[in-house]
């Protein structure tokens, strides 16, 4: 198992970025085209997230499918990193390809404004842990550009 933790300032409120993390759009379109996911269970994406297992088919740059991938959503849950203050989601999933995927995502008011947006993830893939690990950071740092960007024009 690999730990990556990686923390960011949005230009935006938490109560923003709160909203942001809560739509599964946001998901789709900071993941891309890095990472595609297309719903299997159930078929439609939600207006917003739920507590409950999603079931996703995933493609590597939108053309190499490895496999599904669970999005266990729990809301709710605290942290010790958190914060008492913080916006928490915790998906508990995992999948074909990462069998163990821990990720909580925090937010919480920065101290010059703005949102501290922190994505914290415990990845496991057997003996390609390694290698998915390194996989996970870029991927990672590419979400947070992509939510910077969209953060500032929310």
């Amino acid at each position: 198992m690999t730990c990556i933790r990686l923390e960011t300032r949005l230009d935006c409120p938490p109560e923003t970025a709160a909203r942001l993390v809560m739509d599964p759009q946001t998901m789709r379109h900071v993941a891309s085209p890095l990472a595609v996911m297309e719903p299997v269970d159930p078929p439609e994406w939600p207006a917003r997230w739920q507590e409950r297992v999603y079931t996703v088919r995933l493609k590597i740059l939108g053309l190499v499918p490895a496999g599904r991938q669970r999005i266990d959503i729990r809301l709710g849950e605290q942290h010790a990193e958190a914060g008492a203050h913080a916006f928490v989601l915790h998906d508990a999933g995992g999948g074909d390809l990462m069998t163990r995927w821990d990720h909580w995502i925090f937010a919480t008011a920065h101290e010059d404004g703005g949102t501290r947006y922190v994505d914290r993830v415990e990845v496991g893939a057997g003996w390609l842990t390694p290698l998915s690990g390194l996989m996970t950071r870029a991927f990672f740092a590419w979400r947070q550009h992509r939510l910077r960007a969209l953060a500032a024009k929310a």
